[in-house]
């Protein structure tokens, strides 16, 4: 294994894979715990390498990324966030047998939430690129399915020297952009159900008071880019015409993304869109989600209890939870005492 700091320059031992692990720091104890579950995996294939970005303000995802796919030449690489648990010990040959049984350029898997909730099991791209992560059935065979996109939290890549990523975003849509470009070449993205990983997604972002400004702007490029593509080609593919009916419903991921955005100059139109993915959503995670914004612009302590009780793995609304009980029972001890 091999720990690097924001400036480095290293030769890799020629194994088959590069695990790149890539981490704000690497004494998160989330990045901790993702490190060591790797580690107790089968790595007989693989170097593994953090890289720690020291919290460095003006990092950008996809030039470190770059970097590494320049490294591996032939070598497959296999991004991982920092907030994935990995339990299966031979979760990269299943990576590797199902990208070699489906040609796939780009390979993924099945993301939980710590409750065993379908977190994501790929991404799908609306029609006017609004993008959504998928938490439906999706389709093709019980060994693998084809998808639109895939998170990079975990992907594999087999063809580092015929894909990069663009440089031009941040933080955000840059791994969804990869695989679109995959497509758009010939090759394939696939998802495994036969691997599975817990995902706590967000954990770091949700401290970052700009994450969503960032994904506005990253968001914004991206639908620029390929609104023309995934109105007139993307489905078009065979392996990808079955998500074309699921690409011009609702995306409730970016009401709720249009929603945060308007919470701060405008709540009321911002607690009506609320609301509405309340009553709406088919996803509990997300109506949870919906619950915390109202909790902070109500003030109604019922709509952190609602968030909790829907997306138990939401992490602020948790933790505000608890110093809300807290702060109740000391109040209580008072009362008696007087």
């Amino acid at each position: 294994m091999v720990f690097l700091k924001k400036h480095w320059r290293i030769k890799f031992e020629m194994k088959k894979i590069l695990i790149i692990l890539c981490t704000p720091d690497m004494h998160r104890p989330v990045a901790r715990t993702c490190t060591e579950h790797i580690k107790s995996t089968d790595l007989s294939q693989a170097e593994l390498v953090v890289v720690d970005n020291a919290y460095d303000n003006d990092f950008r995802h996809p030039a470190t990324m770059n970097r590494f796919l320049k490294c591996a030449e032939s070598q497959a690489v296999i991004f991982v966030d920092d907030d994935v648990f990995i339990n299966d010990y031979n979760w990269i040959s299943k990576l590797l047998a199902t990208a070699l049984k489906s040609q796939a350029a780009i390979t993924g898997c099945v993301h939980r939430f710590r409750s065993g909730e379908v977190n994501h099991t790929g991404v799908l791209v609306h029609k006017d690129a609004s993008t959504e992560l998928m938490r439906r059935a999706i389709p093709g065979s019980k060994e693998f399915a084809y998808v639109p996109a895939l998170s990079s939290a975990v992907m594999l890549i087999t063809a580092p020297d015929r894909l990069i990523f663009d440089g031009n975003f941040q933080k955000y849509q840059h791994d969804i952009d990869i695989c679109l470009n995959a497509w758009q070449q010939g090759e394939k993205v696939v998802c495994t159900p036969d691997l599975e990983v817990v995902h706590i997604q967000g954990e770091f972002m949700s401290t970052k008071t700009n994450s969503r400004d960032l994904f506005a702007q990253d968001d914004g490029y991206f639908r620029k880019k390929w609104q023309e593509y995934t109105r007139n080609g993307l489905y078009g593919i065979p392996e990808l015409e079955g998500y074309a009916p699921l690409a011009e419903t609702v995306n409730w991921e970016k009401r709720y993304n249009d929603a945060t955005l308007l919470a701060q100059t405008e709540p009321r139109s911002a607690i009506a869109m609320f609301r509405e993915i309340i009553s709406d959503c088919p996803y509990d995670w997300r109506k949870g989600s919906a619950y915390y914004h109202l909790y902070h612009l109500e003030q109604k302590p019922s709509h952190l209890e609602q968030c909790v009780a829907l997306y138990p793995d939401h992490v602020k609304a948790q933790a505000e939870l608890n110093q809300a009980e807290k702060a109740e029972t000391k109040k209580l001890s008072r009362r008696k005492a007087d």
